[in-house]
């Protein structure tokens, strides 16, 4: 059994003005201590600070699950970093039915793609090998580490004003990166050493298992820049790209 949570908006700061004797931030630990028959509690996120809310709901052990939030672009940014960033249950836009989603919907190329990660972000959910990216105008650079190396992440487009991905590390020097719109460059954490580009592969899983599709040459990725070595995942579409990597002196 799970219990919603009713934020309050820019517009409703007062109690009253709001289900204020719901399970807010403030009062989370509360809750869980009070009503132990609960097994989560869920925030219905339509309120900017996005990730805030999301650590918020995930203190004292509570497993993130949204059961309504915001759609559109900025939903399909959303799905990838929630999934990836904090191994949520759900993540469920409102108003999938608007008839301005009829011809194109910008969920469909996101739950398109988490449909055939599935399999890969189930198995490593929980083992720190799996990081999601989320690029916005207050956020213009996703800046993290993963294995050996720190990875940052910017957005590379004219159009969109947020973008999302997943990055996930299945061997020592090997990477599954999925998104639209976005560089991600690679560093060593030993500045010691720098880093190239093996061989980068776009394709896809089916099945669970992955399936190369085209070999990118260095003119498709960012093979050789004052960043580091990095991918390039374009904008039109989702992409889903194999890297491997390697280290030299």
């Amino acid at each position: 059994m799970y219990v919603n949570a009713w934020l309050k908006q820019p517009n409703t700061r007062w109690p009253g003005k709001y289900p204020s004797g719901g399970p807010l931030p403030q009062v989370i630990d509360v809750w869980r201590a009070a009503a132990p028959s609960i097994d989560f509690i869920a925030p219905d996120i339509y309120i900017d600070e996005y990730t805030w809310t999301c650590e918020e709901f995930m203190r004292g052990g509570n497993p993130l699950f949204i059961p309504e939030t915001r759609g559109g672009e900025e939903g399909a940014a959303r799905a990838f970093y929630t999934f990836g960033e904090y191994s949520a249950g759900c993540f469920a836009p409102f108003g999938i039915d608007n008839p301005r989603y009829e011809k194109e919907d910008p969920l469909d190329l996101t739950y398109g793609a988490l449909r055939k990660l599935e399999p890969l972000i189930l198995e490593h959910q929980g083992k720190g090998t799996m990081k999601g990216i989320l690029i916005d105008e207050k956020t213009p650079v996703c800046r993290f580490e993963l294995g050996d190396y720190i990875i940052e992440a910017k957005l590379d487009s004219r159009k969109l004003k947020t973008s999302g991905g997943i990055l996930i590390q299945t061997g020592p020097q090997e990477f599954i990166c999925t998104g639209r719109a976005l560089d991600v460059f690679f560093t060593p954490k030993d500045n010691s050493w720098r880093v190239a580009l093996d061989i980068v592969d776009e394709g896809t899983f089916t099945n669970g298992r992955w399936v190369p599709e085209r070999r990118l040459n260095g003119d498709e990725t960012h093979a050789s820049t004052f960043d580091g070595a990095g991918l390039r995942l374009p904008e039109e579409r989702i992409s889903i790209q194999k890297v491997s990597l390697y280290k030299y002196k």
